[in-house]
């Protein structure tokens, strides 16, 4: 973020968390699209094999109805899709009603990067999401699978 706004990135680390530099990045530029696109392309360098990584095999493998994460990555999305396993991706209630009883639902609370405007990556953003009345989080008080151990 330091970079892309003209600060040397040590000292701008120091001006705050990660979130009110967000915050302050998203202030200064207008929007967040730089700063998603840069994490999207460190985040998914292609040195990185899916193959190889045993947690995501087993998330695959172990046929959940629904998947919860915070994260905004798409390394969930690229298992299923490495292992030929069919998945719908959920980050807005939209979302939500095209849900099919036979497709694992990726449930994404923290957004996506496909969508700036879902991403949890500012202050605001975060105490947005901290008030646990968003349409995902009622989806999973209301799921009854949720609740089984």
């Amino acid at each position: 973020m330091g970079k892309q706004l003209g600060y040397d990135p040590d000292i701008f680390r120091g001006f705050g968390t990660y979130l009110t530099l967000s915050e302050y990045y998203q202030i200064v530029e207008g929007s967040i699209g730089g700063l998603r696109s840069n994490l999207d392309v460190q985040w998914h360098q292609s040195k990185f094999d899916i193959a190889t990584s045993e947690a995501h095999k087993l998330i695959v493998d172990l046929n959940f109805f629904r998947i919860y994460t915070t994260n905004f990555d798409r390394w969930i999305e690229k298992a299923f899709e490495h292992w030929h396993k069919p998945f719908h991706k959920i980050t807005n209630v939209n979302q939500i009603a095209e849900s099919k009883p036979s497709v694992v639902d990726v449930i994404k609370f923290h957004g996506d990067f496909d969508q700036d405007e879902s991403l949890v990556l500012t202050e605001s953003n975060y105490f947005d999401r901290l008030e646990f009345e968003a349409p995902l989080d009622i989806l999973l008080r209301a799921d009854p699978r949720s609740l089984d151990s």
